[in-house]
């Protein structure tokens, strides 16, 4: 099957897939679509309690058995293995949250605390992955891939900031509560 190259955040990077089957089948190939929740609870994750309670929370061990999979292979000093936290469905998809500094800490001390003494990764990286990407910093696992990471998170993308949740106009809000009236 051929090898597709496509255009990854802001034009910068390329990501190049190896497709091992194509089906033809209409019943073979589904394609879903979810909208994200009105939920704030990824968000309360990080704004309370303790580092130690977000751990034990659903969230916490999903993401902890997430770090403890190799999914990047050992160890290597030519790769730099790096795993991408997608938050796009937390909080009405809109999770700019992750580019607040008081989350990167928590967010950091919760990776460090999860990870333990297993080094399935070099890095993780909170992001919002859609149509519009931005990115959290980036937690480093392997102090020795320091020097490497400032230099990749800018010449990847990866340091697309967040941009803040649009604040609905008077005239938006105006219709929408005509539309509910109407119902």
């Amino acid at each position: 099957m051929p090898t597709k190259s496509v255009a990854g955040p802001g034009g910068k990077t390329q990501v190049v897939v190896d497709l091992k089957e194509l089906w033809t089948e209409q019943d073979k190939r589904l394609v879903t679509f979810a909208m994200g929740t009105r939920s704030t609870d990824t968000t309360l994750f990080f704004s309370m309690g303790t580092v130690q309670d977000t751990a034990n929370t659903q969230w916490g061990r999903k993401l902890r058995k997430k770090l403890h999979k190799a999914q990047c292979g050992p160890p290597a000093t030519d790769i730099f293995r790096i795993m991408v936290v997608n938050f796009t469905m937390a909080d009405t998809g809109w999770p700019e949250f992750i580019c607040e500094r008081s989350f990167a800490v928590r967010f950091k001390d919760l990776v460090l605390l999860l990870s333990g003494k297993t080094q399935a990764y070099d890095a993780v990286l909170p992001a919002q992955i859609g149509k519009r990407c931005c990115f959290g910093e980036i937690v480093l696992l392997d102090r020795e891939k320091e020097a490497f990471v400032g230099a990749f998170s800018r010449e990847a993308g990866l340091d697309i900031p967040c941009q803040p949740r649009p604040e609905p106009t008077l005239e938006e809000m105006q219709a929408l509560f005509a539309d509910l009236e109407e119902t």
